[in-house]
């Protein structure tokens, strides 16, 4: 590499060839004379700087090079006591990269992709590095040429006066050199009396020259260290005439402040101590990034609470200051009620505002010594050091929980959240992190099976239904990939023509030995882990397929149900697209759109009624006939009634139970009849079963009926059978009922 003399010299170990271009862009816009070369490998770079490591004035070394480890070749540099600066780039997010690689003894580090930031920190570091490098080169160069000089003069008394010119011009180079460079730099006598201080350490000190000849370093004294620091300093000093490390010293306005100090001893040619030549630089900086990163490594960015990591640690340090002390503490995980609601509905800002608030109300609630943390998301996690006895977790948890309860304002608006929150104790529930972590977790679970909003403590029994859990949530993955997921079916029934009219497609899981699992028993867990979507999918496809089936069997003549309706999930909004998914599976089965129906319910439609309205109005539009399963149970019936674009209207079983008997349901029946039938909607009751039921439902002009009264939900093979029975019968009977 031929280079001019001051142009820097930089080996760039990293396997991006953009990234390379980009330094030297970099370096090139801070107007520095550079020369870099890449280099991909660790096994290329090793062989480079074992040939010469002169060649360069710094590695800058990337974290990761083609699938190895950066920090591996800084450890392995550092080991062969290679003398050359190194810069570890760390990427963004592993900050303790970074860290772990001060530790192990880099010069300097820089996190990539902080924009501004990252392109004024790159050229200054390496800059500052090289000016170090080169500066302790240059003082190493004349201490030697220095001495050899000495000895000349000492063996060559009668030298003529041109030798001597020549060697006090080199001295004044030198003077100039130390004068100019931006490290500082200090001169005492063999007492330890200062002699001598180049700018640079007036300005790092604060004090002028006049103030600290004549005076000791003690001047610069913090404080901060004891006297074993300072007597392991002179032992070293005495010992190899060199010490070199970090300190704290003080500048003369008070402020403390770290440094890295580097002095040599400097003796006569007879090897008698005359002084002390000290190097100072001012690591203010980097230890200022060194405290950030190890921060944001410990913490939440969002909130400021502890994460996850810093949680753990504290976690196992009251467990061990616990076990040694025989004392008890509680853990506490928090999760927020419906918080996704919020997310959705007034989008992910609001949600943040919403989630810094919590931490906030949760430090308010905290003592002295408990730790808050944020797991994730919004989970929370408080550890309750050193209680006496479980009442005082309990009173801590009501307390949390009224203090979540009360209402978050933004801007005008008052935002209503709750949490539910679990209790593990140790030793009692546990005596490692992750134990205790996992039973508040199942106690937090059953608080919000019990309502939300409400705190619970750990118990067996509660791990036992937990382990229940997991299992049936396992069964339940093999059940959808497999063929245990079953559709039964339940025909509705014209109260005008007698006739199947339709049928309502209902899913059914038969395990191995015909065990049948009821919707009730695996819906709620499918909806919360999203096993729902393939679900309603699955059941999609069966209803296709058997409506195909019927329609193209040798009984296609006989008058048969034209639709078949099928239930969708809130989810499905979310995560399928509906319309195109019904769209061509319909196509594929070569079915028209009015053969398939679909049926929500209306609590599921409240949580998003715009988006909801939006896609069901497409399907409409299409052809598909579209249903509001379990009317009157939701919360603004009246309210969206009008806008939902619907066929058909279902009647909850809750209010069919007690007619003709009830008469406030009588009137409920009447009224939802009318409204509908207004606005041009049929209406299904559903539930039916009395011919009491039936003959009050045919009075108040009910379009249609479904119930136990003329058949249970019943599979394929058996639902043809009843298909050919209501033909024959031509009429609604329900002696004739199938079970």
């Amino acid at each position: 590499m031929s280079v001019e003399k001051n142009t820097m010299r930089i080996l760039f170990v990293n396997a991006d060839k953009a990234d390379q271009f980009a330094l030297s862009v970099i370096l090139k816009k801070a107007h520095l004379s550079i020369e870099v070369l890449g280099c991909d490998c660790i096994e290329k770079a090793q062989e480079i700087l074992e040939k010469d490591a002169n060649l360069f004035d710094v590695v800058l070394v990337d974290q990761a090079i083609e699938g190895q480890s950066g920090l591996a070749l800084c450890k392995d540099l550092l080991a062969r006591r290679l003398s050359i600066p190194m810069v570890f780039l760390a990427e963004a997010g592993s900050e303790s990269a970074a860290v772990e690689a001060l530790k192990v003894g880099v010069d300097d580090y820089i996190v990539k992709g902080l924009g501004e930031k990252y392109t004024a920190l790159l050229p200054y570091t390496i800059e500052a590095l090289v000016k170090k490098r080169r500066a302790s080169r240059l003082a190493s160069d004349l201490d030697a040429s220095l001495q050899k000089e000495r000895n000349a003069l000492g063996d060559l008394q009668a030298a003529d006066m041109i030798d001597k010119r020549r060697l006090t011009d080199r001295l004044e180079i030198a003077e100039k050199v130390i004068e100019t460079t931006f490290e500082g730099v200090m001169v005492t006598d063999q007492n330890g009396v200062i002699t001598y201080v180049n700018p640079a350490f007036s300005e790092i000190t604060g004090y002028p020259y006049k103030e600290l000849i004549g005076r000791k370093p003690n001047i610069l004294k913090s404080f901060l260290h004891d006297q074993d620091f300072y007597k392991k300093m002179w032992q070293s000093l005495i010992g190899t005439g060199q010490w070199q490390g970090e300190i704290w010293n003080r500048r003369k306005s008070g402020e403390i402040y770290p440094a890295r100090l580097n002095i040599s001893a400097i003796g006569d040619r007879k090897q008698r101590l005359r002084q002390y030549v000290s190097v100072y630089y001012d690591i203010t900086d980097i230890k200022q990034s060194e405290m950030e990163i190890n921060y944001k490594a410990h913490h939440d960015a969002l909130t400021g609470l502890p994460n996850r990591l810093l949680f753990y640690d504290r976690l196992n340090h009251t467990i061990s200051r616990a076990k040694r002390n025989n004392n008890i503490f509680a853990l506490l995980f928090i999760d927020l009620d419906d918080f996704k609601n919020i997310n959705n509905s007034l989008g992910h800002p609001v949600g943040d505002l919403l989630l810094k608030e919590v931490a906030l109300r949760l430090k308010a609630c905290a003592r002295r010594g408990d730790t808050v943390s944020r797991l994730g998301g919004d989970e929370f996690a408080i550890i309750l050091d050193r209680i006496a006895r479980a009442p005082e977790a309990a009173d801590f948890s009501r307390r949390v929980v009224e203090a979540l309860s009360q209402p978050f304002c933004y801007r005008e608006e008052r935002l209503y959240s709750s949490v539910s929150l679990g209790i593990s104790l140790y030793p009692e529930d546990g005596e490692t992190g992750e134990c205790l972590l996992k039973n508040a977790d199942t106690a937090m679970y059953h608080a919000k099976d019990m309502g939300k909003n409400n705190y619970h403590f750990f118990t067996e029994s509660l791990n036992e239904r937990l382990r229940n859990r997991i299992d049936l949530e396992n069964a339940l993955r093999k059940a959808i990939l497999g063929t245990e997921m079953e559709a039964y079916y339940q025909p509705i029934y014209s109260l005008e023509s007698s006739h199947v009219v339709g049928m309502e497609a209902l899913v059914r899981w038969r395990q191995a030995g015909d065990k049948v699992i009821l919707p009730a028993d695996f819906i709620p867990l499918a909806e919360e882990k999203g096993f729902i979507v393939d679900i309603d999918k699955l059941m999609i496809q069966k209803a296709c397929a058997f409506i195909k089936k019927i329609k193209t069997s040798a009984r296609a003549t006989l008058p048969q149900p034209q639709n078949i309706s099928v239930n969708l999930s809130a989810v499905d909004f979310g995560s399928i697209n509906l319309y195109k998914h019904l769209t061509e599976t319909v196509e594929a089965f070569g079915l028209q759109p009015d053969n398939i129906g679909v049926e929500i319910t209306e609590s599921a439609l409240i949580g998003d009624i715009e988006s909801a309205i939006v896609n069901l109005k497409k399907l409409r539009d299409k052809g598909f006939s579209v249903s509001i399963d379990d009317f009157g149970m939701g919360y603004s019936s009246l309210n969206y009634l009008a806008r939902l674009p619907i066929n058909i209207l279902k009647i909850d079983r809750s209010f069919i139970t007690d007619l003709p008997s009830d008469k406030s349901n009588n009137a409920i029946a009447k009224a939802i009849v009318f409204m509908a039938h207004e606005m041009n909607i049929k209406v299904v009751a559903e539930g039916v079963e009395t011919e009491a039921q039936l003959d009050f439902l045919r009075s108040i002009g009910c379009d249609q009926i479904q119930g136990f009264i003329y058949s249970l939900p019943l599979p394929e093979n058996q639902i043809e059978e009843l298909l050919i029975n209501s033909h024959t019968m031509n009429t609604l009977h329900p002696s004739k009922t199938i079970s």
